[in-house]
């Protein structure tokens, strides 16, 4: 992979947590918690979400490779550095798959109580930031190779470009139950 390709896919994680916090930034409390169907979930969740992977992906690849390792050293979650789960009263084990909401039962998803939208936006913020400070590490010879964490059954580039998927599915989602909620609101004005 060239710099020209490893910079392109910087940028479209950059424009897509850009887009990630703009549509959240512009809602009111009442739509970021906001779930269309009980077993739906908010876009309070999305972002959550999303901010969790985004802290995961350099805290991961500095254990990818033996090369990853040396060029990131150490990348401990901010999730786990600032112990958010216990400041924001969070039972880490009812939090899906490292803690991220990955196959979390959506019953259970529904039910957690995340922090206001400052503190979530505060937290995706930084942790988007990690994710593009962490990728410039990738090159030719990283992108290829096998993870080597005994769980992982991809390449680091797969890896980097699964979760930038992920981000865009997601993005989707947001956008779909914001454009739900104002035609809720919209239809709301017209009985009145």
């Amino acid at each position: 992979m060239n710099s020209a390709t490893l910079n392109e896919i910087v940028s479209w994680f950059h424009a897509t947590h850009q887009d990630i916090l703009q549509l959240v930034d512009e809602l009111p409390d009442e739509e970021l918690v906001w779930r269309p169907v009980p077993l739906a979930n908010s876009i309070a969740f999305y972002l959550w979400h999303l901010a969790r992977w985004a802290d995961y992906i350099p805290s991961s690849l500095s254990d990818a490779t033996p090369g990853l390792a040396k060029r990131l050293g150490p990348r401990p979650q901010i999730w786990h550095q600032e112990h958010l789960a216990t400041q924001w009263h969070l039972d880490p084990t009812a939090l899906g798959e490292e803690e991220t909401g990955w196959e979390l039962d959506p019953s259970l998803a529904g039910h957690l109580q995340l922090p206001g939208k400052d503190v979530l936006l505060g937290y995706a913020r930084r942790a988007f930031a990690a994710t593009e400070q962490a990728l410039p590490a990738l090159d030719d010879e990283q992108f290829p190779i096998q993870r080597q964490q005994e769980w992982a059954t991809n390449t680091v580039g797969h890896f980097i470009l699964q979760h930038l998927c992920h981000e865009n599915e997601h993005l989707g989602m947001m956008r779909y139950l914001h454009g739900l909620y104002q035609l809720g609101i919209a239809a709301s004005r017209e009985k009145a």
